[in-house]
Protein backbone atom coordinates (compact mmCIF):
# COMPACT_ATOMS: atom_id res chain seq x y z
CA UNK A 1 0.00 0.00 0.00
CA UNK A 2 1.39 3.30 -1.05
CA UNK A 3 0.01 5.81 1.90
CA UNK A 4 1.77 9.27 0.05
CA UNK A 5 -1.06 8.45 -3.37
CA UNK A 6 -3.67 7.37 -1.24
CA UNK A 7 -3.17 10.93 0.68
CA UNK A 8 -3.19 12.35 -2.34
CA UNK A 9 -6.12 11.03 -3.90
CA UNK A 10 -7.96 11.51 -0.85
CA UNK A 11 -7.04 15.36 -0.50
CA UNK A 12 -7.21 16.17 -4.07
CA UNK A 13 -10.48 14.40 -4.49
CA UNK A 14 -12.00 15.84 -1.40
CA UNK A 15 -10.68 19.57 -2.62
CA UNK A 16 -12.65 18.44 -6.24
CA UNK A 17 -15.85 17.97 -4.55
CA UNK A 18 -15.89 21.28 -2.89
CA UNK A 19 -15.15 23.19 -5.26
CA UNK A 20 -17.19 21.73 -7.59
CA UNK A 21 -20.08 22.26 -5.25
CA UNK A 22 -18.92 26.29 -4.41
CA UNK A 23 -19.59 26.50 -8.50
CA UNK A 24 -22.92 25.30 -8.35
CA UNK A 25 -23.47 27.34 -5.18
CA UNK A 26 -22.16 30.53 -7.18
CA UNK A 27 -22.70 29.82 -10.74
CA UNK A 28 -26.08 28.35 -11.13
CA UNK A 29 -25.96 27.92 -15.36
CA UNK A 30 -23.20 25.57 -14.43
CA UNK A 31 -25.07 22.63 -12.13
CA UNK A 32 -28.14 23.46 -14.94
CA UNK A 33 -25.87 22.64 -17.73
CA UNK A 34 -24.71 19.35 -15.87
CA UNK A 35 -28.04 18.28 -14.72
CA UNK A 36 -29.66 18.73 -18.52
CA UNK A 37 -26.33 17.03 -19.75
CA UNK A 38 -26.93 13.88 -17.42
CA UNK A 39 -30.91 14.04 -17.93
CA UNK A 40 -30.12 12.99 -21.48
CA UNK A 41 -29.03 10.11 -20.39
CA UNK A 42 -31.13 8.85 -17.84
CA UNK A 43 -33.05 6.13 -18.49
CA UNK A 44 -36.91 6.56 -17.54
CA UNK A 45 -39.48 4.42 -16.47
CA UNK A 46 -41.66 2.47 -19.49
CA UNK A 47 -44.82 3.82 -17.94
CA UNK A 48 -44.04 7.33 -17.91
CA UNK A 49 -46.24 9.17 -20.21
CA UNK A 50 -44.83 10.99 -23.10
CA UNK A 51 -45.68 14.22 -22.39
CA UNK A 52 -43.45 14.03 -18.76
CA UNK A 53 -40.60 12.03 -20.00
CA UNK A 54 -38.04 15.05 -20.32
CA UNK A 55 -39.62 16.22 -16.78
CA UNK A 56 -38.99 13.00 -15.67
CA UNK A 57 -35.40 12.84 -16.99
CA UNK A 58 -34.82 16.22 -15.81
CA UNK A 59 -36.10 15.32 -11.94
CA UNK A 60 -34.45 12.06 -12.12
CA UNK A 61 -31.17 13.46 -12.85
CA UNK A 62 -31.24 16.31 -10.20
CA UNK A 63 -31.58 13.60 -7.50
CA UNK A 64 -28.80 11.13 -8.77
CA UNK A 65 -26.60 14.32 -9.19
CA UNK A 66 -27.24 15.67 -5.90
CA UNK A 67 -27.18 11.95 -4.21
CA UNK A 68 -23.78 10.97 -5.97
CA UNK A 69 -22.06 14.67 -4.82
CA UNK A 70 -23.01 14.19 -1.54
CA UNK A 71 -21.97 10.84 -1.36
CA UNK A 72 -18.67 12.08 -3.02
CA UNK A 73 -18.21 14.48 -0.35
CA UNK A 74 -19.11 12.24 2.40
CA UNK A 75 -16.59 9.74 1.08
CA UNK A 76 -13.94 11.82 0.34
CA UNK A 77 -14.21 13.99 3.64
CA UNK A 78 -14.04 10.89 5.86
CA UNK A 79 -10.69 10.28 4.10
CA UNK A 80 -9.27 13.30 5.19
CA UNK A 81 -10.42 13.29 8.34
CA UNK A 82 -8.69 9.65 8.40
CA UNK A 83 -4.99 10.76 6.86
CA UNK A 84 -5.46 13.94 9.00
CA UNK A 85 -5.92 11.14 11.63
CA UNK A 86 -2.86 8.84 11.24
CA UNK A 87 -0.65 12.44 10.51
CA UNK A 88 -1.62 13.16 14.44
CA UNK A 89 -0.73 9.64 15.90
CA UNK A 90 2.20 9.98 13.82
CA UNK A 91 1.75 6.97 11.69
CA UNK A 92 3.90 7.37 8.85
CA UNK A 93 3.93 3.76 7.39
CA UNK A 94 1.50 1.09 6.44
CA UNK A 95 2.74 -0.79 9.34
CA UNK A 96 1.91 1.51 12.08
CA UNK A 97 -1.04 2.02 10.67
CA UNK A 98 -1.78 -1.77 10.77
CA UNK A 99 -0.09 -1.81 14.48
CA UNK A 100 -2.31 0.80 15.86
CA UNK A 101 -5.27 -0.66 14.02
CA UNK A 102 -4.84 -4.35 15.83
CA UNK A 103 -4.48 -2.34 19.39
CA UNK A 104 -6.99 0.27 19.14
CA UNK A 105 -11.10 -0.91 18.07
CA UNK A 106 -12.15 2.34 17.64
CA UNK A 107 -9.61 3.24 15.07
CA UNK A 108 -10.03 0.08 13.03
CA UNK A 109 -13.67 1.00 13.43
CA UNK A 110 -13.38 4.73 11.65
CA UNK A 111 -10.97 2.79 9.10
CA UNK A 112 -13.14 0.05 8.05
CA UNK A 113 -16.42 2.83 7.80
CA UNK A 114 -14.04 4.98 5.70
CA UNK A 115 -13.33 2.35 3.09
CA UNK A 116 -17.16 1.12 3.23
CA UNK A 117 -18.07 4.63 2.06
CA UNK A 118 -15.59 5.03 -0.47
CA UNK A 119 -16.87 1.40 -1.95
CA UNK A 120 -20.40 2.59 -2.19
CA UNK A 121 -19.41 5.33 -4.18
CA UNK A 122 -18.00 3.39 -6.44
CA UNK A 123 -21.28 1.17 -6.91
CA UNK A 124 -22.92 4.34 -7.34
CA UNK A 125 -20.60 5.72 -9.86
CA UNK A 126 -20.99 1.82 -11.91
CA UNK A 127 -24.80 2.24 -12.36
CA UNK A 128 -24.20 5.94 -13.38
CA UNK A 129 -21.40 5.43 -16.07
CA UNK A 130 -23.58 2.36 -16.78
CA UNK A 131 -26.21 4.54 -18.56
CA UNK A 132 -24.11 7.70 -19.51
CA UNK A 133 -21.83 5.17 -21.67
CA UNK A 134 -24.83 3.57 -23.66
CA UNK A 135 -26.50 7.25 -24.10
CA UNK A 136 -24.19 8.50 -26.85
CA UNK A 137 -25.44 9.10 -29.96
CA UNK A 138 -23.62 6.39 -31.24
CA UNK A 139 -23.67 3.84 -28.76
CA UNK A 140 -27.45 4.38 -27.99
CA UNK A 141 -28.97 2.00 -30.26
CA UNK A 142 -26.65 -0.83 -29.70
CA UNK A 143 -28.81 -0.82 -26.40
CA UNK A 144 -32.17 -1.60 -25.23
CA UNK A 145 -32.56 0.66 -22.00
CA UNK A 146 -35.35 0.05 -20.04
CA UNK A 147 -36.63 0.82 -16.19
CA UNK A 148 -39.06 -0.47 -14.25
CA UNK A 149 -39.59 1.07 -10.75
CA UNK A 150 -36.29 1.71 -9.31
CA UNK A 151 -34.47 -0.53 -11.10
CA UNK A 152 -32.80 0.68 -14.97
CA UNK A 153 -31.92 -2.33 -17.38
CA UNK A 154 -29.73 -2.19 -19.97
CA UNK A 155 -29.30 -5.04 -22.69
CA UNK A 156 -28.03 -5.36 -26.02
CA UNK A 157 -30.32 -4.91 -29.12
CA UNK A 158 -30.47 -8.25 -31.12
CA UNK A 159 -31.28 -6.15 -34.36
CA UNK A 160 -27.99 -4.30 -34.48
CA UNK A 161 -24.72 -6.25 -35.44
CA UNK A 162 -21.86 -5.93 -32.71
CA UNK A 163 -17.99 -5.92 -34.28
CA UNK A 164 -15.75 -8.06 -32.44
CA UNK A 165 -13.10 -6.06 -30.66
CA UNK A 166 -15.24 -2.64 -30.81
CA UNK A 167 -16.59 -0.49 -28.10
CA UNK A 168 -19.88 -1.88 -28.71
CA UNK A 169 -18.91 -5.11 -29.21
CA UNK A 170 -17.12 -5.47 -25.56
CA UNK A 171 -20.19 -3.22 -23.70
CA UNK A 172 -22.05 -5.83 -24.92
CA UNK A 173 -19.92 -8.37 -23.54
CA UNK A 174 -20.18 -7.07 -19.62
CA UNK A 175 -23.73 -5.08 -19.62
CA UNK A 176 -25.62 -8.81 -20.01
CA UNK A 177 -24.68 -9.48 -16.04
CA UNK A 178 -27.38 -7.42 -14.71
CA UNK A 179 -27.57 -4.46 -17.16
CA UNK A 180 -24.38 -2.42 -15.18
CA UNK A 181 -20.87 -2.25 -16.88
CA UNK A 182 -18.82 -3.80 -13.96
CA UNK A 183 -15.98 -1.91 -14.54
CA UNK A 184 -13.62 -3.91 -11.86
CA UNK A 185 -13.50 -6.49 -14.29
CA UNK A 186 -13.62 -4.37 -17.46
CA UNK A 187 -11.40 -1.96 -16.91
CA UNK A 188 -8.31 -3.33 -18.14
CA UNK A 189 -9.91 -3.89 -21.86
CA UNK A 190 -12.21 -0.67 -21.79
CA UNK A 191 -9.63 1.72 -21.00
CA UNK A 192 -6.88 0.35 -23.58
CA UNK A 193 -10.06 0.25 -26.38
CA UNK A 194 -10.75 3.93 -25.48
CA UNK A 195 -6.78 5.10 -26.19
CA UNK A 196 -8.38 4.44 -29.90
CA UNK A 197 -9.71 7.90 -31.47
CA UNK A 198 -11.93 5.87 -33.47
CA UNK A 199 -13.63 4.31 -30.20
CA UNK A 200 -13.00 6.89 -27.99
CA UNK A 201 -15.27 9.47 -30.30
CA UNK A 202 -18.08 7.11 -29.61
CA UNK A 203 -18.02 7.94 -25.63
CA UNK A 204 -19.38 11.71 -24.26
CA UNK A 205 -17.28 13.71 -22.42
CA UNK A 206 -19.44 13.42 -19.51
CA UNK A 207 -18.82 9.56 -19.42
CA UNK A 208 -15.23 10.11 -19.38
CA UNK A 209 -15.77 12.17 -16.29
CA UNK A 210 -17.18 9.55 -14.40
CA UNK A 211 -15.27 7.07 -15.69
CA UNK A 212 -11.79 9.13 -14.04
CA UNK A 213 -14.50 9.48 -10.76
CA UNK A 214 -14.75 5.84 -11.04
CA UNK A 215 -11.39 4.99 -11.85
CA UNK A 216 -9.83 7.11 -8.59
CA UNK A 217 -12.58 5.77 -6.39
CA UNK A 218 -11.46 1.71 -7.38
CA UNK A 219 -7.87 2.60 -7.12
CA UNK A 220 -8.26 3.72 -3.67
CA UNK A 221 -10.35 1.51 -2.67
CA UNK A 222 -8.18 -1.38 -3.93
CA UNK A 223 -5.62 -0.25 -1.59
CA UNK A 224 -7.39 -0.33 1.47
CA UNK A 225 -9.66 -4.06 0.18
CA UNK A 226 -7.01 -5.61 -2.40
CA UNK A 227 -3.43 -5.27 -1.14
CA UNK A 228 -1.29 -7.09 1.33
CA UNK A 229 -2.34 -4.34 3.70
CA UNK A 230 -5.68 -5.14 2.96
CA UNK A 231 -5.77 -8.59 3.45
CA UNK A 232 -4.07 -8.23 6.50
CA UNK A 233 -6.27 -5.14 7.92
CA UNK A 234 -9.30 -8.11 7.25
CA UNK A 235 -7.82 -10.21 9.68
CA UNK A 236 -7.24 -7.56 12.60
CA UNK A 237 -8.07 -9.04 15.85
CA UNK A 238 -10.84 -7.20 17.90
CA UNK A 239 -12.04 -6.98 21.69
CA UNK A 240 -15.09 -5.11 21.89
CA UNK A 241 -17.34 -5.96 19.37
CA UNK A 242 -16.46 -4.25 15.96
CA UNK A 243 -17.05 -8.26 14.44
CA UNK A 244 -19.89 -6.29 12.88
CA UNK A 245 -17.63 -3.84 10.99
CA UNK A 246 -14.73 -6.69 9.73
CA UNK A 247 -17.55 -8.73 8.35
CA UNK A 248 -18.82 -5.26 6.49
CA UNK A 249 -15.31 -5.04 4.69
CA UNK A 250 -15.08 -9.04 3.69
CA UNK A 251 -18.08 -8.90 2.46
CA UNK A 252 -17.79 -5.85 0.22
CA UNK A 253 -14.48 -7.33 -0.37
CA UNK A 254 -15.07 -9.47 -3.53
CA UNK A 255 -12.26 -8.18 -6.22
CA UNK A 256 -13.31 -8.24 -9.13
CA UNK A 257 -16.83 -7.34 -9.28
CA UNK A 258 -16.76 -6.07 -5.22
CA UNK A 259 -20.53 -5.78 -3.94
CA UNK A 260 -22.04 -2.81 -2.00
CA UNK A 261 -22.27 -2.83 1.66
CA UNK A 262 -25.76 -4.12 2.84
CA UNK A 263 -27.50 -1.01 4.48
CA UNK A 264 -27.17 -2.45 8.06
CA UNK A 265 -23.00 -2.18 7.66
CA UNK A 266 -23.30 1.69 6.65
CA UNK A 267 -25.69 2.59 9.16
CA UNK A 268 -23.76 0.08 12.05
CA UNK A 269 -22.82 2.79 14.78
CA UNK A 270 -19.78 0.89 15.61
CA UNK A 271 -18.70 1.67 12.30
CA UNK A 272 -19.72 5.28 11.30
CA UNK A 273 -21.58 7.09 13.47
CA UNK A 274 -21.86 9.88 10.94
CA UNK A 275 -23.63 7.88 8.67
CA UNK A 276 -26.41 6.60 10.35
Amino acid sequence: MNLDETRRIAFSQFDAIRDQIEVWRTEPEMFIGGLLERAASTIVSDDTPAATRVTQARMDAFRSRLHISHLQYAAWSRASSWFNEISVMGLNSPSAVLSALKKDDEFLGRTVGMVLMVIELEKWLDGKVSQELTSSDYLRPFFIRTRAERSATIVPNPNKYFRPGSLEWLLGQVIPKGGVVNLLSSMHELWPLLQKPSEARKVSAAAFDTLGDHGIASEFAYMFDGTTFGMELKGAPQKHGFLTSQQCLKQSSIYPGRKSPERSCLEDSTISPALR
